[in-house]
């Protein structure tokens, strides 16, 4: 996800909402799935929340400052790393847990097995 407004809403752990046109729906999550982890680490429906918002506020800011000297040595490859990505927005990994219903066909129970009877015999001599 990029960090900007995900397009889905949740009660707990569970997706209820996905808006059309936002980032979930882009990326095919579905209305029933449980949000599992966010930036590789595991939520609780309490956490659900914080943790996205912890992982966009830390992705959106800036890297801190070091000392002068570490400034200056790192200067040309934070250059050359910003060329890399300067159109690349900062995300972060939701992992979802995709809820699978399988219909259940009725299954008639029978109280006594029903073998075919036989009735009398017949001999041929």
């Amino acid at each position: 996800f990029k960090c900007e407004s995900l397009g889905l809403t949740c009660v707990g752990k569970d997706v209820t909402r996905v808006k059309l046109g936002g980032q979930a729906e882009a990326l095919g999550v579905e209305v029933g799935w449980k949000i599992d982890m966010v930036d590789g680490k595991f939520v609780t429906p309490q956490s659900v929340i914080p943790a996205i918002r912890a992982a966009i506020t830390s992705k959106k800011q800036p890297p801190s400052s070091s000392s002068s000297s570490a400034k200056n040595t790192n200067d040309q490859k934070k250059n050359e790393s910003n060329i890399l990505t300067q159109n690349t927005p900062p995300t972060f990994v939701i992992k979802f847990l995709r809820t699978v219903h399988v219909p259940i066909s009725p299954t008639v129970i029978r109280s006594t097995p029903s073998w075919p009877s036989v009735e009398g015999g017949t001999s041929r001599e």
